[in-house]
């Protein structure tokens, strides 16, 4: 297995395991974003949650740009390690 392939899984499993404490989120297979579901319990819409996002500087793509459904949004992980820790930081404080 690659160098790159391998990091592709590490950063695929640090939002697997970071985010579903806090939301529902699927494990992807061979992309480098995941879905992941806004809660229901923060009463927001996932393009509503992507602003909120925005204001924290973090940028995520709200789900209904590629299905009819606003309750999910894509995040990439094909970035460095630092900066996946600081926006999955800021998802969580955003989630809780």
């Amino acid at each position: 297995m690659s160098v790159q392939i391998e990091g592709y899984q590490k950063r695929r499993d640090m939002v697997i395991s970071r985010l579903s404490k806090v939301t529902e989120v699927a494990t992807p297979g061979g992309a480098f974003y995941a879905f992941v579901k806004v809660p229901s319990r923060l009463g927001l819409s996932a393009a509503q949650f992507t602003e909120k996002c925005l204001e924290k500087n973090l940028l995520v793509i709200p789900g209904n740009v590629f299905s009819k459904r606003d309750t999910h949004f894509r995040l990439s992980y094909a970035t460095d390690f630092a900066t996946l820790e600081r926006g999955l930081s800021a998802l969580e404080a955003l989630m809780a």
